[in-house]
């Protein structure tokens, strides 16, 4: 039986958080509400979490025994919850992936508007390193 754990990860940038999210799952697969809306379980019934970005669970891996994956913006904090099946979660590689392709995309955007570019991108192992320059 899947079930939801709530994943204290810091996403405040919600176009970083879309742009890695289509990176990881595809551009079809991201859904954007204005409202929040039910998360599924892996039977397709609603559970009682909302989120306003969620990828179904069907396009997450195989989509078998998971549940969705909901991001609800939480006012308050001034940033995203994370609802992921305890499997999504634990499995920890899908959320590595996430968080560096999320901060990756929060400092192109945010040294962008501070009038750097990005002149070298450089992976090392599970890092990525970016060269800056004024633009």
């Amino acid at each position: 039986m899947s079930h939801y754990t709530r994943v204290e990860v810091e996403f405040r940038d919600r176009e970083s958080l879309l742009e890695a999210l289509r990176e990881m799952y595809g551009e079809g697969s991201v859904q954007v509400h204005n409202e929040p809306v039910a998360l599924n379980n892996w039977q397709d019934m609603p559970t009682a979490l909302r989120a306003e970005i969620v990828v179904r669970h069907k396009e997450l891996q195989d989509g078998s025994y998971m549940n969705d994956l909901g991001f609800q913006f939480d006012k308050s904090e001034d940033k995203f919850i994370v609802h992921a099946d305890s499997s999504w979660a634990a499995v920890g590689d899908q959320l590595r992936r996430l968080k560096r392709s999320y901060s990756e995309k929060t400092t192109i955007r945010t040294m962008s508007r501070k009038g750097f570019k990005v002149s070298k991108r450089v992976e090392e192992g599970q890092k990525v390193r970016l060269v800056l320059r004024r633009g």
